[in-house]
């Protein structure tokens, strides 16, 4: 996943994105090509205002579906890797 970020607190905004095999199952884990979406996120939201600093904000989550391809088909059948 890739970081684009602007260091002012009035216009800041953190993006993370990737491109890959999606996986969502029913206890909230969300991952892109093996790597979960929103721990990436807090870890970089984390590093530009620190640690349990508040700050007002908006968080939109978008996931852009284009099809199954065969590799990500089979990668989490079984619940194993």
């Amino acid at each position: 996943m890739k970081q684009n970020r602007t260091n002012h607190c009035d216009a800041g905004r953190i993006t993370v994105s990737g491109a890959g095999c999606v996986r969502a199952d029913r206890y909230g884990t969300l991952e892109v090509d093996g790597r979960a979406v929103v721990p990436e996120l807090a870890g970089r939201l984390a590093e530009q205002i620190g640690e349990n600093a508040v700050f007002a904000g908006r968080v939109t989550l978008t996931v852009e579906l284009w099809g199954q391809p065969l590799q990500c088909r089979t990668l989490r059948q079984g619940g194993g890797r």
